[in-house]
């Protein structure tokens, strides 16, 4: 095998000098194929058990029913409607919901690739990839470190610790998290420092994440018209997302805005960051908080029509491991989002849950709050912005064998969204989903 003259942990700048003589947008498109390249053609120093993947598919029986039957008024917003559920209202069936593929790689004992994969019946895109990136460990004396480089979410909550950013809770997300899946990405650099507290003769353990990125331009749409959602879907690198033909975007100041959001583009060639605080007290208890701004031109426009968002939230979450088997989760988050060059969309957006889980055995039982809302502050009386709604959840998921799971789960969701009645639907609208979830899951080396 060749020797391609590559120091140890040496991938990191390799791939940061490439990405600087690339330009705009295909910088995203660069990224991937570098990580995919690592990961199918490793150097001759990988060792021969560093290669990992794991498959998961699973299929689901639906039933969702509002209150008062109107299912015209709450398609999807997959499929251009303005519910807040993945399926539309008056869904019944089965149907194959998501397939799921991991990978990664690892080299010299400090740095690995990785890359997650999904596939949807639905959306704009129906197989893609969700995170590519390396992963670096460098071994220090005194604190922890670890370096990200590449496409990959932000840790800002205990949700969804599982490879791929799933869940062991629920099937349905929360809203931080379902908006997170959808518009939320870090394409770039994050590291962490950690000051761990068994090196220290300490209960405690402190940490510092600081990240730059780019490609989060246009994070802030879906808030804006369609409000929060609650779902499992993720949105893929380079997808597109459609949501309702809002008749408020047909004229005036924002009739070059498309019905649709690119949430991973580039508008403005600025950096955006995040930085967040993280505490742990022994294995029982943590807490983090982040800032984030992903610093965007307001005024920059793509060619499509499509505006960057100036997007700034803070997030704060909490977990507290109460013994073994029982858990409480909480997660918050405040912010406000805008565009156009008056500011011609402005909005302030908050939401947060609080999450119990009880495990026994083979099983776990959790039960889950959230609130959302979106106050509007413009003052365009012809493009109506504001909602709020609140859900409770139950899920029931049993592990069966060594690669089998089921599950059961039912949702109650009471929303109101006022530019629904842009088509004189009702704004107030209360849903009830129920799912039964098989999964299958397999891994190798």
């Amino acid at each position: 095998m060749v020797n391609l003259g590559l120091t140890e942990c040496s991938w990191v700048g390799v791939l940061e000098d490439v990405m600087f003589i690339i330009p705009g947008n295909n910088r995203l498109i660069a990224l991937i194929s570098m990580i995919l390249l690592s990961l199918c053609f490793p150097i001759n120093t990988i060792a021969s058990d560093s290669f990992e993947w794991s498959l998961m598919a699973e299929a689901s029986l639906i039933s969702v029913d509002n209150d008062d039957n109107r299912s015209a008024d709450l398609a999807s917003w997959l499929d251009k409607g303005t519910g807040l559920l993945r399926y539309h209202d008056g869904f019944e069936g089965a149907q194959i919901s998501q397939v799921s593929y991991e990978a990664s790689a690892e080299y010299y004992d400090c740095i690995a690739a990785r890359i997650s994969v999904k596939g949807y019946p639905d959306g704009n895109r129906r197989l893609g990839v969700t995170e590519a990136y390396l992963d670096h460990w460098p071994l220090m004396p005194i604190y922890k470190h670890r370096i990200k480089f590449g496409a990959f979410y932000p840790t800002f909550g205990y949700e969804n610790p599982l490879s791929g950013w799933n869940s062991p809770y629920t099937y349905t997300g929360s809203a931080i998290s379902s908006w997170i899946a959808e518009e939320v990405r870090t394409v770039g650099i994050e590291w962490a420092v950690v000051r761990a507290g068994n090196r220290h003769q300490s209960a405690h353990t402190w940490g510092l994440t600081g990240a730059l990125f780019s490609f989060n331009d246009g994070i802030g749409s879906l808030l804006a018209w369609r409000g929060f959602a609650l779902h499992n879907r993720q949105t893929m690198l380079g997808e597109r997302i459609d949501f309702a033909d809002y008749p408020s975007l047909l004229t005036g100041s924002l009739e070059k805005q498309p019905e649709f959001v690119k949430p991973f583009e580039e508008t403005d060639n600025r950096l955006g960051h995040y930085l967040g605080l993280d505490w742990r007290y022994k294995r029982e208890m943590g807490f983090k908080i982040y800032y984030y701004d992903n610093n965007a031109d307001h005024t920059e426009i793509e060619d499509s029509g499509q505006y960057a968002w100036q997007t700034r939230f803070t997030s704060y979450a909490w977990q507290w491991r109460l013994n073994r088997s029982l858990r409480l989760i909480a997660q918050g988050m405040i912010g406000r989002t805008y565009m156009g060059e008056m500011r011609d969309v402005v909005v302030d957006f908050d939401t947060w849950y609080l999450m119990a889980s009880q495990s026994f055995g083979k099983q776990r039982i959790t039960l889950r709050y959230d609130q959302f809302q979106v106050n509007e502050v413009d003052n365009n009386a012809l493009d109506p912005n504001e909602s709020d709604g609140d859900a409770w959840i139950l899920a029931w998921r049993i592990r069966t064998g060594a690669a089998f799971d089921i599950g059961f789960e039912w949702m109650s969701v009471s929303s109101r969204v006022d530019s629904r009645a842009q088509w004189n639907y009702s704004t107030d609208v209360d849903q009830t989903q129920l799912l039964f979830v098989v999964q299958y899951s397999i891994d190798g080396k």
